[in-house]
């Protein structure tokens, strides 16, 4: 994706893929100018990411118990945010589902807005988290029909223009015609039918207890002890039922790391839910408890995937801030590149002998790892690869 981006190949177009024509900042190479673009498209993505929780914790009127459970479901969610390269996109989708969560309690039709405009960029970045963020603002609408009946006509007028207006503009930008958005979503359904087809796997049937607990943990926050708050309750079942069905899709069709995909998203559910639940009084117990199971859970199958060294540092922060940090001197983060290009394992490399022979006439790899190709500065035509 950096070697088609840095080269003008366009999505849709030249490159058919899961990611859209904004993907490839997200895991940004070194290669031509891509690495700045990422780091100044990154960059301000986090300063609306850090306007809108600053809006969450100081202007939205949050009681301080509910934000401090909600940050710690959230910090639960952390490995959704970088998972196997990905995650702006996710991080988008929590910004997309914080703001009408705040919008359904507080009734602003800025945040509403907002939320719509930040929906309609996930789908320039990844196809899939777009569906989880429209299949959410569909519930808001539902929720909102049930309780203003005629008047939910404005709102669904704007989740029509905003979001199509967003991905309009961005698809004028980025893509060199209609016909290339087109060939973005039709590749989109093929290779996920594709995958979703050629890759099912039965795995560990013990990973489904673990689904049925965080739905268990999702229903108790939901229903116990809250009669009085059954509306908002049913708000959150019309929010969250679409993206969570998509999650168990996304995260068990192949049974592999990516099951981690669904239990962090119950995290990132279970944090919204408590923005808004009642959590004082014969609820905290509730909550407590909610919160200890979730986090066994979530916690056994992040440590069992993805290690305990990476699990500690994402819930703590720590390993972001870090990396964050690192990002503001770019020249650092050039040579820190280079030193690892130049460490890169030797049998993945073009053999010398056979690097002088090609010299510079065009070649294509016949593999879905390219990096040992771009190293060895060949001159990389890309052509279809068979897969698995």
């Amino acid at each position: 994706m950096n070697y088609a981006a840095a080269h003008g190949l366009a999505i849709g177009r030249d490159v058919l893929w899961t990611t859209g024509p904004l993907g490839y900042l997200v895991f940004p190479q070194d290669i031509g100018a891509n690495l700045g673009h990422a780091l100044l498209f990154q960059g301000a993505l986090w300063t609306v990411l850090i306007i809108l929780f600053a809006d969450l914790f100081y202007c939205a009127g949050v009681a301080l118990r509910n934000l401090v459970f909600f940050t710690l479901f959230f910090s639960l969610s952390a490995p959704l945010f970088w998972f196997n390269y990905m995650g702006l996109e996710n991080l988008l989708l929590a910004g997309v589902l914080v703001l009408l969560v705040v919008a359904r309690l507080r009734d602003g039709a800025g945040r509403y807005v907002v939320a719509l405009a930040l929906a309609g960029v996930i789908p320039l970045i990844k196809l899939t988290g777009a569906m989880l963020a429209f299949g959410a603002v569909l519930g808001f609408l539902l929720d909102r029909a049930i309780r203003v009946r005629k008047q939910v006509w404005r709102e669904i007028a704007l989740a029509l223009v905003v979001p199509l207006t967003a991905v309009g503009i961005g698809c004028w930008i980025l893509l060199p015609s209609f016909d290339s958005f087109t060939g973005y979503l039709r590749a989109n359904m093929d290779v996920a039918g594709g995958y979703a087809g050629a890759m099912s796997n039965s795995g560990d049937p013990v990973e489904f207890g673990g689904v049925a607990e965080v739905i268990l943990c999702i229903g108790a926050f939901l229903f116990v002890r809250t009669r009085a708050d059954r509306r908002i309750a049913w708000f959150f079942v019309a929010l969250l039922t679409i993206p969570l069905l998509i999650s168990v899709k996304h995260g068990f069709t192949r049974q592999d790391t990516h099951v981690i995909n669904f239990f962090c998203f119950g995290g990132l559910a279970l944090g919204l839910i408590a923005l808004a639940m009642p959590l004082n009084g014969r609820r905290a117990p509730i909550a407590f408890l909610v919160l200890l199971s979730y986090g066994l859970i979530s916690l056994e199958y992040m440590i069992a995937r993805i290690g305990p060294n990476d699990t500690a540092g994402e819930i703590s922060g720590l390993r972001g801030a870090s990396m964050a940090l690192g990002a503001l001197r770019p020249a650092d983060v050039r040579a820190t590149l280079r030193a690892r290009s130049q460490s890169f394992a030797a049998e993945a490399r073009v053999e010398p002998p056979m690097r002088a022979l090609i010299a510079d006439s065009p070649v294509a790899s016949l593999s879905v790892v390219y990096s040992g190709a771009l190293l060895d500065g060949l001159n990389l035509k890309l052509y279809p690869v068979v897969q698995r």
